[in-house]
């Protein structure tokens, strides 16, 4: 139940959660890289005591969730998703993610700051590099090809477990594990991680793939949503205000990204890459 008349603070959270939205559902993420630094900053520009870190990755949480509801019902109305061929190696890296992602945590508790932060910068280094070389090369049996539509022979999973399926296993189980444990490690959701992984596993094309992101986010945003209820850790109005306009921002980001071409959807995400990359050398640095 919201109470009546709302605060600046939850009135700026309106616009902001729009935006993040629409990144999320723009690229496939779920937003963590954005919302957690914004609230840690947001509530003293009001004059209002801080809010704690169980607080702010709550409202992260159910930002994430309802910001990929909002690009999956996008998708799901423009029917630009190839769901068969998507969920499964989805569904099973999410669950490797999890479960590196209590590992993660685990031992974060046991490293210092500048170590998680240089940490950071490298894994989005390493991403980086990863992401442009990939791109470089024209994925095999696009599925936004419609010669591919016409002639479907087989799915890109079936045939890459064909190919190589002891490698297609290692993939899903190693790099689920790799990207928990990333995301327990750094507090984020791991769907910047899993967006590349599909495309050099399975030949998905960055549309596909950032759909993908979409729904890992899902399964990985709701549990901690269910935890972090459960714990009584977020702050309720302001998480609603934020994921109400979150939602909304999702259904606009996703409509926006099925109708960007391959080439910009591709720049733009080498660009918010490396903008996270700048922030971590930012924090690594100086220790802010």
């Amino acid at each position: 139940m919201l109470s009546l008349p709302l605060s600046s603070l939850e009135l700026t959270c309106l616009p902001l959660g729009f935006a993040v939205g629409v990144l999320a559902g723009l690229f496939g993420i779920g937003g963590a890289i954005i919302t957690i630094p914004l609230f840690t900053v947001l509530p003293q520009w009001f004059g209002l005591p801080p809010l704690s870190m169980a607080a702010i990755t709550g409202i992260s949480a159910v930002q994430a969730l309802s910001a990929s509801v909002g690009a999956l019902s996008a998708h799901w109305h423009r029917k630009t998703a190839q769901w068969g061929q998507l969920f499964p190696p989805v569904l099973a890296l999410s669950v490797a993610t999890m479960a590196g992602s209590t590992a993660g945590g685990l031992a974060s508790g046991h490293l210092s700051n500048s170590t998680l932060a240089f940490l950071y910068v490298c894994s989005n280094a390493f991403l980086l590099v990863v992401f442009l070389r990939k791109s470089r090369k024209p994925a095999q049996g696009n599925l936004n090809d419609p010669r591919v539509a016409e002639a479907p022979t087989t799915s890109l999973l079936q045939a890459a477990w064909q190919r190589h399926a002891v490698k297609t296993l290692l993939w899903l189980i190693v790099g689920g594990l790799g990207i928990g444990i990333l995301s327990g490690l750094l507090g984020i959701g791991g769907a910047f991680y899993v967006i590349p992984l599909l495309m050099k596993a399975f030949d998905f094309p960055l549309h596909q793939a950032v759909i993908g992101g979409s729904l890992s986010v899902i399964f990985i945003a709701l549990a901690a949503t269910l935890g972090k209820a459960l714990a009584g850790v977020i702050p309720w109005q302001l998480a609603l205000l934020f994921t109400a306009s979150s939602f909304a921002g999702g259904l606009f980001g996703a409509t926006l990204s099925s109708r960007l071409s391959e080439r910009t959807l591709t720049l733009g995400f080498v660009a918010l890459l490396c903008v996270c990359l700048l922030r971590g050398l930012w924090v690594w640095w100086f220790g802010l």
